[in-house]
């Protein structure tokens, strides 16, 4: 039986711990950050309390930035203030999240019509080089990095709209739908899936086939919503 001395294991909590450690140029922003990604991922859980006390000893900060980062968040619908409970996380319903992702897939279906007209070859290929980074992440099995690929690339398709209306409101729904999208590719089938219509999406933008881009992007968005039905009634049934 090994035995591990007290001062190891303070060690390598320390060490946890300053990992964690957030730089006091940014402060909440940076916290805000944090706690998206922690969501996203679900270190922090649809309806968890946010233990803010423990996270500020982790992230190495006061209760102030953490109190404007959870602010933030709840000005995009991630969590909710309960007076008395502090924040929760949000525990979307299914009507929801279908209600976003048809919106969203609708928003991107108009803006990739509009990209067709407006993308100069710079965007295109930028949107290339990132979705070749995709794939390389898909290969690798390293989920979070593809996601993050995934939302650039989305991004960058409606930015070359040129519409500032789409951004805008685009930018507010897939603040919301993140957790959802990322879950939408926790098995390896629904993940190649996805793959396979993000080359039919990238071949049909350089190809400025409107018709086609702007149906392959409503597709991909309701494949979405099939794939995270199931999730969604897992949270339900255990809140």
């Amino acid at each position: 039986m090994v035995v591990r001395s007290r001062s190891a294991g303070a060690n390598k909590a320390a060490a946890v711990g300053s990992a964690r450690r957030i730089s006091r140029g940014t402060l909440h922003e940076e916290v805000a950050i944090r706690l998206r990604d922690m969501i996203l991922v679900d270190e922090l859980s649809p309806g968890q309390i946010i233990p803010e006390m423990q996270l500020c000893e982790e992230f190495g900060i006061s209760r102030t930035p953490m109190r404007e980062a959870l602010k933030v968040l709840a000005s995009e619908n991630l969590v909710e203030l309960l007076p008395g409970r502090g924040a929760v996380v949000v525990q979307p319903s299914a009507d929801d999240v279908m209600g976003m992702l048809y919106a969203i897939g609708a928003i991107e279906g108009v803006a990739g019509q509009l990209a067709c007209q407006f993308i100069s070859p710079r965007e295109f290929a930028e949107i290339q080089q990132l979705h070749d980074r995709m794939l390389a992440y898909h290969a690798a099995g390293d989920r979070l990095k593809y996601f993050d690929m995934n939302q650039r690339i989305h991004k960058k398709i409606v930015a070359a709209s040129k519409n500032v209306f789409l951004i805008d409101l685009h930018d507010k729904l897939n603040m919301r739908s993140r957790r959802m999208r990322y879950v939408s590719n926790s098995q390896r089938q629904w993940w190649d899936q996805a793959i396979r219509e993000h080359e039919q999406i990238l071949a049909a933008l350089e190809r400025r086939d409107a018709e086609a881009l702007s149906e392959q992007l409503r597709a991909h968005m309701m494949g979405s919503w099939k794939d995270v039905k199931g999730v969604l009634a897992s949270d339900e049934a255990n809140p």
